[in-house]
């Protein structure tokens, strides 16, 4: 699937993402606070620590294609990250490429896969987010 963002500058800061596959998706705030109560009562986690989280890790836009600005300060040949470049984490849930090779690029920014994906990581007790 291929997403391309359009963010609407309005006083709401809706996010409407089109797929190529699809007629076309509509991602507002509201969609995404609902799939992050539809998985977080499917995987027992907290509503507002998914929300917290995902607001925290997405700078409050909800944008389910932001890349994060971090810059690594560290290289790891064996991950494929080098010193100087761009953070691999993408989408609502910041997923790490480099730590989760089995995640596309398009699933961490489809905005019910990374919902999923989070509340399926809090549930097993597994914490990767930066933000608490």
């Amino acid at each position: 699937m291929i997403l391309i963002p359009i963010t609407i500058d309005n006083s709401v800061h809706e996010n409407i993402v089109i797929a190529a596959d699809k007629e076309y998706i509509i991602q507002s705030k509201q969609d995404i606070e609902a799939l992050i109560h539809k998985y977080a009562e499917e995987y027992g986690v907290p509503y507002s620590t998914m929300h917290r989280i995902i607001a925290c890790e997405t700078a409050n836009t909800f944008n389910p294609m932001i890349q994060s600005s971090v810059i690594y300060n560290f290289s790891s040949q064996k991950r494929g990250i080098v010193e100087g470049t761009r953070e691999e984490s993408y989408g609502l849930a910041q997923i790490h490429l480099p730590d989760h090779p089995e995640v596309a690029l398009t699933e961490a920014q489809d905005p019910e896969f990374a919902i999923k994906f989070m509340a399926e990581h809090l549930s097993k007790d597994k914490y990767i987010w930066y933000c608490k």
